[in-house]
């Protein structure tokens, strides 16, 4: 068995549900054992509320959301954009059928079309006004 050292008056075995002691003084239990019981309380936790909303979830989900044939003969494939994510990603593939760029989107923009160096995507603000805008393609 290891055996690591901490500061001169403690001993600590790795492991978990190891338990530090200070040489005369009571057990306390090790981070590891902390992080068990938070993680046991999480599952605990999320169980209890899967078994209230699975009834209304679907059993699977679609691959993808969209998909659009640009100008330039690219196929833009959105993955399935799941309600209450961040990003939209697209994924875009040439003529042949190659991987040719994933693109993010902030979810708060729609794609409209698309071409080799721009996008033009629907937005809408907070007052649900909806505006085109066109935007230039960048790597990251």
């Amino acid at each position: 068995m290891e055996r690591r050292y901490g500061s001169e008056n403690s001993l600590e075995r790795p492991g978990p549900g190891s338990r530090r002691r200070a040489r005369g003084g009571p057990s306390q239990p090790d981070a590891a054992t902390d992080s068990e019981s938070s993680l046991s309380d999480w599952e605990a936790r999320f169980r209890s509320r899967w078994d209230e909303e699975a009834e209304y979830l679907p059993s699977t989900f679609p691959s993808f959301s969209r998909v659009l044939l640009a100008d330039d003969g690219a196929l833009w494939i959105e993955h399935f954009h799941r309600p209450g994510a961040e990003r939209r990603e697209w994924v875009v593939f040439t003529q042949a059928g190659k991987w040719l760029r994933t693109v993010d989107l902030p979810a708060r923009m729609v794609l409209q079309d698309a071409g080799n160096d721009w996008v033009l995507v629907r937005t809408t603000d907070e007052l649900g006004v909806e505006r085109i805008e066109l935007h230039a393609l960048v790597a990251a």
